[in-house]
């Protein structure tokens, strides 16, 4: 009589444990996968602050004008576009793979969608498409 009271605590113990460790398990997975998320979302933030940062300086020199705006190999994902100042530096953003570069920096990565739009009906603007880690954003900008 003992020993079978003995066995169910021990049974009932080692069950116990398992289900603890289970649950203390599946938290620890919960945390770290938001974690992890929380770490991309920042990191695809930085990414289009970079990209923000660069296209103002570039467009706030007097007398920028756009050279050119394209496709690159056809790729509709892919877009280029090349500033012209009036000192005749011309300044290229473009998407190569899923890197995006300015001339031959690399500016941001993991970019999934880049698109140019010139608006030219009142004044001068561009319209960027810009997806970086499966996070869309569209970004205007007038040029002066």
């Amino acid at each position: 009589m003992q020993s079978n009271k003995v066995m169910f605590h021990l049974i009932l113990y080692i069950l116990i444990l398992t289900a603890i460790v289970f649950a203390i398990g599946n938290f620890a997975t919960s945390y770290y996968s938001k974690a992890r998320t929380m770490n991309n979302e920042a990191t695809a933030s930085s990414e289009f602050t970079k990209f923000d940062l660069y296209m103002l300086k570039t467009l706030k020199a007097e007398e920028t004008k756009i050279r050119k705006v394209g496709t690159v190999d056809g790729d509709e994902s892919s877009y280029f576009v090349t500033f012209q100042q009036e000192d005749g530096s011309t300044y290229s953003f473009i998407k190569k793979g899923n890197l995006l570069y300015y001339n031959q920096i690399k500016l941001c990565e993991n970019v999934d969608y880049f698109r140019v739009v010139v608006d030219r009906s009142e004044k001068e603007s561009i319209t960027v498409d810009l997806t970086i880690s499966g996070e869309k954003r569209s970004l205007q900008y007038v040029i002066n």
